[in-house]
């Protein structure tokens, strides 16, 4: 089939029986998921409206909030309790979030550009600098932490001392990579709900510590990502993540299908957002080691 004849297919099936999700439509027209996302947020965009659950309707056809959602109030107990202070720890955490120098001049780089947006393991960690990446966090686990991030924003910084101005890489969506107890392990990417980059959020956002706390629970909802009911895969996260914030600097177009490899990102010289995953390193915060103590 054409790219017109898919995408003339969905819209018949979403017109027929609106509310699903992508991988529905994926089956029952005999198609990869992620080529009917690619039409959903391409040729088809703004004809068709995806809500929290990931479920396509047609514009016209857009389920109500409920009376319920609508007076939806933050609940007062125990459990709510303990999820504020977790968020107000999360909020005094070090404000520059997760990054590294896009080119660092003194040695080896603390992020490395992936080729795919894989998770899987078999493949993932047997580049050669990624390598070199875990003999570093594992050198100091109890000061370093890993983690596999998509899209990447590429931000630009000055020395308040000199005249010095460069690039930082911060991932957006940000996942946990697991090393293992022991040296032989295979490092795994906890794949579960991801981490918003609260740098990155901050730049767009314009908020300070309190109101980019508000944005990032907003921004989890719209993504799914405190429904219990929800699991979206990585490059549907990314997608939406694009829609739901067009304002945001978007260099390059999101396509997890197609990862861009040049310019590298230590060459680029335009603020942004790039289609590019990477590993990446940074220092573990002691706000961090205190929660995980607790």
């Amino acid at each position: 089939m054409t790219k017109q004849e898919i995408a003339q297919n969905i819209a018949s099936v979403l017109n027929t029986k609106s509310g699903q999700l992508a991988r529905d439509i994926a089956r029952d027209l005999g198609l990869d998921k992620k080529e009917v996302n690619s039409v959903l947020y391409g040729s088809l965009k703004g004809k068709f409206y995806q809500d929290k659950s990931y479920r396509w309707w047609p514009n016209d056809d857009r389920p109500k909030a409920s009376k319920e959602e609508k007076l939806e109030k933050r609940a007062d107990t125990p459990l709510a309790k303990l999820c504020q202070y977790y968020l107000a720890c999360m909020g005094r955490d070090d404000e520059g979030g997760i990054s590294a120098f896009a080119f660092n001049k003194y040695g080896p780089s603390d992020y490395v550009e992936l080729e795919t947006l894989s998770t899987s393991s078999d493949t993932l960690f047997e580049l050669p600098n990624a390598s070199a990446l875990f003999k570093k966090v594992r050198g100091e686990r109890g000061r370093l932490t890993m983690h596999f991030g998509y899209p990447t924003n590429l931000k630009k910084i000055k020395s308040s001392r000199s005249s010095w101005e460069g690039f930082v890489v911060e991932p957006i969506l940000l996942f946990p990579v697991e090393l293992g107890q022991s040296i032989s392990d295979t490092p795994v990417i906890d794949v579960g709900a991801p981490i918003i980059n609260m740098s990155v959020l901050k730049q767009y956002s314009n908020s300070e510590r309190e109101a980019v706390m508000n944005e990032l629970i907003l921004l989890e909802e719209e993504l799914g990502i405190r429904s219990a009911d929800v699991n979206p895969d990585l490059d549907e996260l990314a997608q939406r993540l694009r829609a739901l914030r067009e304002e945001w600097l978007w260099v390059e177009d999101i396509n997890p299908e197609s990862l861009l490899k040049e310019p590298v990102l230590a060459e680029c010289t335009e603020p942004g957002i790039y289609n590019r995953a990477v590993l990446i390193v940074s220092e573990r915060s002691p706000y961090t080691q205190g929660l995980e103590s607790d």
